[in-house]
């Protein structure tokens, strides 16, 4: 069974607008078997070729339908899924708190700031005597560093 032209429009513009009924494709010559199946598969998106067959249409017809109804269901996929929103970051790591002072920490700190100070005094850049201290290598050097910068000034 091939279709005319009028049926061929008709299912066309069912499949397009995802509105199937099963009166109008039985009003343009489909029986109402067919009618109710092809309704069913467009609503669906799942048709199916055996059962267009057994419904005496010709497999290039029942393959064109299901192709058809399978890019629409395609593109309204494709538009449904561009319009959800983005999926929510990961949230930020929290870091862990900071353990409160001791007042060792605090002697110690102050310790290190009279050395660095002395230091600066006495014009002394050697970077082994800052490692000493407690500074890292990196840290020292900058700190000696910025000792001979100031002593030019």
């Amino acid at each position: 069974m091939s279709l005319s032209a009028d049926a061929s429009a008709v299912l066309a513009k069912q499949i397009e607008e995802m509105t199937p009924s099963a009166a109008v494709l039985e009003s343009v010559g489909f029986t109402w078997e067919t009618a109710a199946t092809l309704a069913r598969f467009i609503t669906t998106g799942a048709p199916d070729i055996n059962a267009l067959k057994e419904h005496g249409l010709s497999l290039e017809t029942a393959i064109s339908i299901c192709e058809a109804i399978g890019a629409r269901h395609a593109r309204k996929a494709a538009a449904l899924a561009a319009l959800k929103p983005p999926a929510p970051a990961a949230p930020a790591p929290v870091p862990e708190p900071v353990p409160p002072l001791t007042d060792d920490d605090v002697d110690a700190a102050l310790w290190r700031l009279a050395e660095l100070a002395d230091m600066i005094r006495r014009g002394e850049t050697c970077v082994t005597l800052l490692c000493r201290a407690g500074y890292t290598e990196h840290t020292a050097k900058e700190i000696a560093a910025l000792i001979r910068i100031s002593k030019r000034n």
